[in-house]
């Protein structure tokens, strides 16, 4: 039986999408017959059999990072750590007598750029964004930034293909490797489950199990927590839409729920905003996707990397409201999946729009997503990944 290995260090951790991202990919290579292998750092989640689950451990040591010098140290400690962990990568690849095909799903691209040459043409790299400047950084993160764009060119450089997610993402790309580059770098969807089977009463289910007031609507902002994701305007509207509440579920990144609550005093929304400080596991999604109207995510206009929440929306059926990466707004308005905050449309017009849609225009946005979900599943994706082998 062929063999693909994923390395993916986030796969077990409680943040981010790398758990749903990896099990989406590693469920659909098996069912295309392939044995799958998941390489990442030791924690508490789990895949279910036949998935072969690689977890190596890791100290977990804090380090300040308050000084500049303090956030240097941290930040040679985590490449350090990285480089050491991708030793035991290579030391895991090497011990296959039939060397298993690759695919690299993680951040940290300097590391992994020092030993890529090792296993040229045998990989792909999906890269989740790729911005290269000091747009909104400090002056040492875009310093790494900036290392990272020369560690990604040699990245693509010795892959099979690299891929992103979106059309846009793809110009950028090339933009900042080169176009000596560009036959190298594919767009291909970003996938999320097949369409789930939906209950009329789910939404009545799901909110009383959540505790939700049965005669409001919901905005859910869903994932972590983080600083390249708009709130305000989410405040805004609420303000204005008494008939509005905003659940936000997932864990603190680079900003805290201390700050949402001191923005939702500010605008007299504390009874309106329900936080669930935590990482939604994958049985507990749909309790959260039902529950919700709409599916919200705004990201400021610098950013250029896809949304995970926004593509699993579509597994339960729901609209979603983005603003941010061209690739996501494009992807909305073309698709007529949602609607998209901008100059023109408030998120406030937007919810207006919503509660007042006639029946006809749900239900082909409803179509529209069903669509979209089978025709862009993890299935989908895997096959698309493998026509390059």
């Amino acid at each position: 039986m062929n063999k693909i290995l994923i390395y993916s260090p986030g796969a077990y951790q409680l943040y981010g999408h790398s758990y749903d991202y990896t099990k989406g990919l590693s469920e659909s290579f098996i069912e295309l017959g392939y044995e799958v292998f998941v390489f990442g750092i030791e924690g508490p989640l789990k895949f279910n059999d036949p998935i072969n689950e690689i977890k190596i451990s890791k100290s977990n040591k804090p380090i300040e990072k308050v000084t500049l010098f303090q956030k240097i140290k941290w930040g040679l400690h985590r490449l350090k750590d990285s480089y050491d962990f991708l030793k035991k990568f290579m030391n895991f690849y090497f011990s296959f007598e039939e060397k298993p095909l690759i695919i690299f799903e993680t951040f940290e691209y300097f590391s992994l750029s020092q030993i890529i040459k090792k296993f040229s043409d045998n990989y792909f790299c999906i890269f989740h964004d790729t911005n290269f400047n000091f747009k909104q950084t400090s002056l040492l993160a875009g310093s790494y930034k900036r290392l990272a764009r020369v560690s990604s060119k040699k990245i693509v450089k010795h892959s099979k293909k690299s891929f992103v997610h979106g059309h846009e993402m793809k110009l950028n790309f090339i933009e900042q490797m080169g176009e000596n580059y560009k036959d190298k770098i594919i767009d291909i969807p970003y996938g999320a489950p097949l369409p789930f089977k939906l209950e009329k009463d789910d939404m009545i289910k799901s909110k009383s199990q959540l505790g939700l007031n049965m005669n409001k609507n919901y905005l859910l902002s869903f994932g972590t927590l983080r600083s390249d994701k708009e709130f305000i305007p989410i405040m805004e509207a609420l303000e204005k839409n008494s008939s509005w509440e905003w659940l936000i579920a997932g864990p603190e990144g680079d900003y805290t729920y201390n700050q949402i609550n001191i923005l939702a005093k500010k605008y007299n929304l504390e009874n309106r905003i329900i936080i669930h400080h935590k990482f939604i596991e994958n049985k507990e999604q749909k309790l959260y996707f039902t529950a919700a109207d709409l599916i919200i995510n705004l990201y400021k206009p610098y950013i250029r990397h896809e949304s995970g929440t926004a593509q699993l929306a579509r597994a339960y059926n729901k609209p979603v409201v983005v603003s941010g990466p061209p690739d996501l707004t494009d992807y909305v308005v073309e698709k007529n999946i949602g609607w998209v905050v901008n100059d023109s449309h408030t998120l406030n017009d937007i919810l207006k729009k919503y509660v007042e849609l006639p029946e006809r225009d749900m239900k082909l946005i409803h179509s529209n997503i069903n669509e979209l979900a089978i025709n862009n599943s993890w299935i989908t994706v895997a096959k698309k990944i493998l026509s390059f082998t």
